[in-house]
């Protein structure tokens, strides 16, 4: 069968036609979209490497608050060890005994004390008998303001052994002459802070 010119143009279009048809489904699209996942591949890549930039930048604030942190997680003995009041008085009285005795004081007398509360925390209070000379209460002073957990003095009282006993003259030289009483009776509470409210 023959075709006429019109015909085998036509015929000869279509194929064009269907040519160029495979050649863009099969060869050009998926160069297309390669290339296309590429530039998205290399769009990703450069906002990666803005951010990474950007935490470059700001590499000396991150290692500043990385001090920061590292210091705020030292003060953390800021607050009395223990996971309960009792535990945590324990560990105040102790503590407490410890200063006394390495200020040169003698703690004659420790009991309980209610103190004041704090927001989010548990106070843990101890009422304190101390004898000892003014050089023993400058030193637990200095110790108690230095000292870590962080203590509150709430009250302070002072007064001559002599005159908190009522004792005369002579007993006051014999008095003095002791090593285990000093010429000062120091009245305080002392308070320590558990982080929380605890029982």
């Amino acid at each position: 069968m023959t075709l006429t010119p019109q015909a085998s143009r036509t015929l000869a279009i279509a194929l064009f036609a269907l040519i160029i048809a495979l050649v863009l489904s099969f060869i050009i699209m998926p160069y297309a979209q390669l290339v296309g996942s590429k530039v998205d591949r290399v769009t990703l890549l450069q906002e990666r490497l803005g951010r990474y930039q950007q935490l470059l930048a700001t590499a000396p604030d991150i290692e500043a608050n990385m001090a920061r942190l590292s210091a705020a997680e030292a003060d953390n003995n800021i607050f009395l060890q223990g996971n309960k009041a009792a535990i945590a008085s324990a560990n105040l009285r102790e503590h407490v005994d410890s200063t006394v005795r390495n200020a040169g004081g003698l703690l004659v007398r420790s009991q309980e004390h209610e103190a004041p509360p704090l927001a989010s925390t548990t106070p843990v209070g101890l009422q304190l008998n101390i004898n000892g000379e003014i050089r023993h209460l400058v030193s637990l002073l200095h110790a108690l303001e230095e000292s870590r957990p962080l203590l509150l003095i709430d009250e302070f009282e002072l007064a001559s052994t002599a005159a908190r006993t009522g004792i005369t003259r002579s007993q006051r030289r014999a008095k003095a002459s002791s090593a285990r009483r000093g010429s000062l009776d120091i009245r305080m509470n002392v308070v320590g802070y558990l982080p929380g409210v605890v029982n």
